[in-house]
């Protein structure tokens, strides 16, 4: 039994919030579903009711955490597009795999807001503000980070929106320095609210994930496209 959000009264920390309960968090509910869903794919026959009501179970909390404008606050990541990719894969991944097929308006509304996000270069930009402030505080110039975020997100969506990912993945590859890297500009990693972390692998790790990703949807765009 967990104890009650009054505990947080007691909390002796200047800067970090809400450490002294064990809350539920969508990036980790989403990765336990997206785990199990994976593990059914492999034995279809093992503890498959336990999984399937696991699954159920973690589709109503990602529901419920959801906020009106079709976002979630994510906790261990800047911020409402690391979330977002979370929670969309998860309700995806259930759908697909036939657990719960009651998502698409909980799915078109966490697209629509993402969609809503995109700057006009393509890119998506949030500031560490956003953690803190509990609502989306923009990034007026992009971040390779969080756009991947939102491309993986959006590469979920059926019918794909085509033009929306084409424009963000063009932008990944004109911010490629020559050697290869990305650059490392604000935070990516978040813990308490408050607490900012630099991550600085994940400038590299997730715009390679979204360009593979994409390049599996769209394999035309193979052989050099980039320079178009």
């Amino acid at each position: 039994q967990r104890g009650p959000a009054l505990l947080e009264l007691l909390n002796p920390a200047d800067c970090f919030d809400k450490i002294m309960v064990d809350y539920s968090y969508v990036e980790c509910s989403s990765a336990c579903m997206l785990s199990l869903l994976r593990f059914r794919e492999i034995y279809p026959t093992h503890r498959n009711k336990e999984i399937e009501g696991a699954v159920r179970r973690g589709v109503q909390f990602l529901k419920k955490q959801q906020r009106p404008d079709g976002s979630w606050h994510g906790c261990w990541g800047v911020c409402y597009t690391y979330a977002g990719w979370f929670a969309t894969n998860a309700l995806s991944m259930s759908k697909k795999c036939g657990v719960c097929t009651d998502v698409d308006t909980t799915l078109s509304k966490a697209f629509a807001f993402l969609l809503s996000k995109q700057h006009k270069d393509g890119s998506w930009g949030e500031d560490f503000k956003s953690c803190s402030e509990r609502q989306w505080v923009d990034l007026p110039q992009g971040h390779v980070v969080n756009t991947s975020w939102a491309l993986l997100s959006l590469m979920n969506m059926s019918p794909i929106p085509e033009t929306s990912i084409h424009k963000g993945v063009k932008w990944l590859i004109k911010m490629q320095l020559p050697n290869g890297d990305w650059e490392q500009t604000t935070a990516s990693g978040v813990f308490n609210y408050n607490c900012a972390i630099s991550y600085s692998g994940y400038k590299n790790i997730f715009p390679i994930w979204a360009m593979g990703r994409y390049l599996s949807l769209f394999p035309s765009e193979q052989g050099g496209k980039e320079d178009n």
